[in-house]
């Protein structure tokens, strides 16, 4: 459960999420105040690497064998119990998948205002349902 909390990723994982917030709080910002294309095209590039870091650590973390049969219960919560759909759809979709296609189109089509808000705002909601699941998880295996 709460160990969890304690992998050596947590760290990384957090800066990557922070990066991730970051640029997406002035993606969102940036496109209510009109920033130019090429500033929201690096914050988009920003927000892509930490979404691309961000989900490659969650699934190293949720795919490696664990010894500690606490963490193990918790990963098996995420990825098979009750907050499978929390992860599969809130984090890997919208928060992920999403955001990544997003900031391509970005690249692509040069409407970078509206795909950045939009990439941004996924991003966030992604985070907000990592943080819950995460946290619940880890809370629902009792400690003894």
């Amino acid at each position: 459960g709460r160990d969890s909390w304690q992998s050596p990723l947590t760290l990384p994982h957090l800066l990557a999420q922070a990066g991730v917030a970051g640029a997406a709080i002035l993606l969102v910002a940036g496109a209510l105040l009109g920033a130019g294309g090429d500033d929201l095209r690096v914050l988009g590039g920003v927000l892509a690497g930490g979404v691309a870091i961000s989900t490659a650590l969650l699934l190293f973390e949720y795919s490696v064998p664990h010894v500690n049969a606490h963490v193990r219960k918790t990963i098996d919560l995420i990825t098979r119990g009750p907050y499978r759909g929390v992860l599969y759809q809130g984090v890997l979709l919208l928060g992920a998948l999403v955001p990544l296609v997003l900031v391509a189109l970005m690249f692509l089509t040069g409407a970078d205002a509206v795909l950045g808000a939009l990439a941004g705002l996924a991003a966030l909601a992604g985070l907000w349902f990592y943080e819950r699941m995460w946290v619940s998880a880890g809370q629902d295996v009792p400690l003894s």
